[in-house]
């Protein structure tokens, strides 16, 4: 998400690898990687200094410590527009929440629900990954993990979890 933000704000960033850090215990720990510097093995949490050896070019951006909320912050208020009550991720501060009963129908059903969120935060340089399920940790799980269908029928939350163990 901070790399997304990064992005938007210079593009010329596009065609370098670089990532976020913020101060750990006299270290410099990765908190967020652009899709180059994945390309290249960068992760969250690993050292700046051995981001670099494995990553030649790698540019490291100071992150702070509020930056994120506030990114997801700005985020969910701009959500509303979907749905009244969205909430920000407090377990992994990399995505929000958004209880949308009631609401699909407003779009011609959570398919197109579903479509019309994709498209309006990828245009903006967002990278999304969505689910819409009957219970929260099922939607969090599929957005997260899940390679099957985004839209897990009423009922399915049990199967769709299922194919998540290897």
């Amino acid at each position: 998400m901070l790399a997304d933000w990064q992005l938007i704000r210079r593009p010329e960033l596009a065609e370098v690898p670089f990532v976020f850090a913020a101060p750990d215990h006299g270290r410099m720990l990765i908190t967020s990687v652009s899709p180059l510097a994945a390309q290249s093995g960068v992760e969250p949490g690993m050292r700046a200094a051995d981001a670099k050896a494995i990553c030649p070019g790698l540019e490291v951006l100071d992150d702070k410590p509020t930056r994120p909320r506030n990114l997801l912050r700005g985020l969910g208020e701009w959500c509303v527009r979907y749905a009244p009550i969205v909430a920000i991720d407090e377990f992994g501060m990399d995505g929000l929440l958004i209880d949308i009963s009631g609401c699909a129908h407003l779009w011609g059903g959570e398919r197109e629900y579903l479509k019309e969120i994709v498209s309006r935060l990828k245009s903006k340089g967002y990278t999304v990954r969505l689910a819409i399920a009957d219970t929260p940790g099922a939607a969090w799980a599929v957005s997260h993990f899940g390679k099957v269908t985004p839209l897990i029928p009423e009922g399915g939350h049990t199967e769709a979890l299922l194919s998540l163990v290897p």
